[in-house]
C-alpha cells in the first residue's frame, strides 16, 4: 500500500540494524560539523525568506526555490510552523553539497531521512534523522526563542513516534488549537479519513500517511467520539458523500485507485464543499 511505504520512507523515525548502528557511531564525530553547516544554512535561509532576491555563495537558487514552492504567504509568521519545509530544504541543500563525508556516509547505507513526530506529547516537529541522531535545523519553529539547530540522540529527546490516536488527537488539538471529531459518519472512507478537523467555523477531513499507518499497521481504536458534528455539519458532509459516490468508492476493488479516489474526494471537499459551511455561518452570524 501506498501509505506504509510512504509512512516508512517519510515519517518514521527508523530502528537501526547493527550496520547502520555501527555507520552512526563513525558518523558522530562530525557532528559539531554538521551543527555548524545547519547553522550556516538557516542564516542563509532566514535572509532568502525576508528578501527573494538575496543571492547566495553557499546555497543554491534550487534549495531556495524548493523552499517557496507552497510558503509563498508565509514570510510575516516564519519560522514559525515551517519545520518541514525548512527541514526538507536543508535535507536537499546536504544531498546537493560537496561535504564528502556525508555523501560517503549514505552510500554505505547509513540511515538519513526526513522524520516526523511527537515531542512531549505537545507538538508535531519535522527533523532529519541521521543514523542514531535527530538533527533539527527547524528547533525555534515552535519557538523563536529556541536556537535553530539541535542535534540530539534518539532516546535520550522526547521525539517519537506516534502509537495511538489518542496520542495524536491530543497533540492536534492542543497545537493546533482544534476540536477533532471521529469519524463514524463515512465509514467507507473511514481507513483513509478517521478525523475530522474543526477551526474557526470550517470542517476538514484529517488524512495522513501516519493515520492510516495507526489503523493498519497498530490496530489503533481511538476513545469513542465525545465531541460530535452539528446537524448542518453532518448534512453538509453526508450531501457530499452520498449514496453515489460511495458506491463508486465500493466498487474499486484495487487498493491503490481506492485510496487514490478517496484522497481526492477528501481534497476536494476540504478546498470546495467546507468553505461553503464556513461561508454561511458567517454570514448568519451577521
Amino acid at each position: 500500500m501506498k501509505y506504509n511505504h510512504q509512512y516508512n520512507h517519510y515519517i518514521e523515525i527508523k530502528n537501526l540494524n547493527e550496520n547502520q548502528k555501527k555507520l552512526s557511531d563513525s558518523f558522530s564525530v562530525h557532528l559539531p560539523k554538521v551543527e555548524e553547516i545547519g547553522y550556516l544554512f538557516r542564516a542563509e535561509l532566514d535572509k532568502y525568506v525576508h528578501n527573494n532576491e538575496y543571492e547566495s555563495s553557499l546555497v543554491s537558487q534550487k534549495v531556495f526555490e524548493k523552499y517557496k514552492e507552497n510558503n509563498f504567504d508565509s514570510d510575516d509568521i516564519y519560522p514559525i510552523g515551517m519545520c518541514f519545509h525548512i527541514t526538507k530544504a536543508f535535507c536537499m541543500f546536504l544531498k546537493m553539497s560537496n561535504y564528502d563525508f556525508i555523501h560517503q556516509y549514505i552510500s554505505l547505507g547509513g540511515v538519513f531521512k526526513i522524520v516526523w513526530g511527537n515531542i512531549r506529547n505537545e507538538f508535531f516537529q519535522t527533523a532529519l534523522q541521521i543514523g542514531d541522531f535527530i538533527v533539527d535545523v527547524a528547533n525555534d519553529t515552535v519557538d523563536i526563542n529556541k536556537p535553530k539547530v539541535k542535534i540530539s540522540r534518539i532516546g535520550e529527546i522526547d521525539f517519537k513516534n506516534f502509537t495511538s490516536f489518542d496520542e495524536y488527537i491530543k497533540v492536534k488539538e492542543s497545537y493546533h488549537s482544534c476540536e477533532i471529531i471521529i469519524n463514524t459518519y463515512i465509514p467507507e472512507i473511514y481507513d483513509f479519513a478517521p478525523l475530522i478537523e474543526r477551526k474557526n467555523g470550517e470542517i476538514t477531513f484529517l488524512y495522513s500517511y501516519v493515520l492510516t499507518y495507526l489503523i493498519k499497521e497498530k490496530n489503533s481504536i481511538p476513545t469513542p467520539n465525545v465531541k460530535m458534528l452539528t446537524k448542518n455539519e453532518e448534512n453538509l458532509v453526508c450531501d457530499y458523500f452520498n449514496e453515489k459516490l460511495i458506491e463508486k468508492i465500493k466498487m474499486i476493488n484495487n487498493p491503490l485507485m481506492k485510496e487514490e479516489t478517496i484522497n481526492n474526494a477528501i481534497q476536494f471537499f476540504n478546498n470546495v464543499i467546507a468553505k461553503k459551511l464556513k461561508f454561511k455561518n458567517k454570514i448568519n452570524m451577521n
